[in-house]
């Protein structure tokens, strides 16, 4: 994406017309929450050979 094109999107889907409106929401910006993507993981198993291919099992639940 070049800087015009990125520009029109700040503008359009956030309201950020400059600088020194982008510089304030990013001042005021608190975060993601990244939880769902670091849950732990319960138990990780070989491939149950139900698959011919080599991978990991997980059980959360």
């Amino acid at each position: 994406m070049n800087a015009e094109a990125m520009l029109e999107v700040l503008k359009r889907d956030f309201g950020i017309n400059n600088r020194e409106e982008f510089e304030t929401a990013c001042k005021n910006f608190t975060g993601l929450d990244i939880g769902i993507f670091i849950t732990p993981v319960g138990e990780v198993t070989e491939n149950d050979g139900k698959c011919r291919e080599s991978y990991l099992q997980t059980v959360n639940w």
